[in-house]
C-alpha cells in the first residue's frame, strides 16, 4: 500500500510516507484505548469486567 500512488482525490498520484503512516496508525489505536496488538488496554477491560489477556 505505501509503495503505490493514491488513485484519486486530493492526494492523487502521491505516495504515503511509511513513517508518517505508522505514527498515525499507532496514535489512532492509542487514542481508542488499544495497545500495539489491537487489544483493549487493561484499565478498559477491567472497567468492563472482562478478563485481561495479559
Amino acid at each position: 500500500m505505501v509503495n503505490e500512488t493514491q488513485p484519486c482525490g486530493p492526494v492523487k498520484g502521491k505516495r504515503v510516507d511509511p513513517h508518517v503512516f505508522q505514527e498515525e496508525f499507532s496514535d489512532h489505536y492509542t487514542n481508542k484505548d488499544y495497545d500495539e496488538n489491537s487489544i483493549l488496554v487493561s484499565d478498559v477491560l477491567q472497567s468492563l469486567e472482562l478478563p485481561d489477556p495479559d
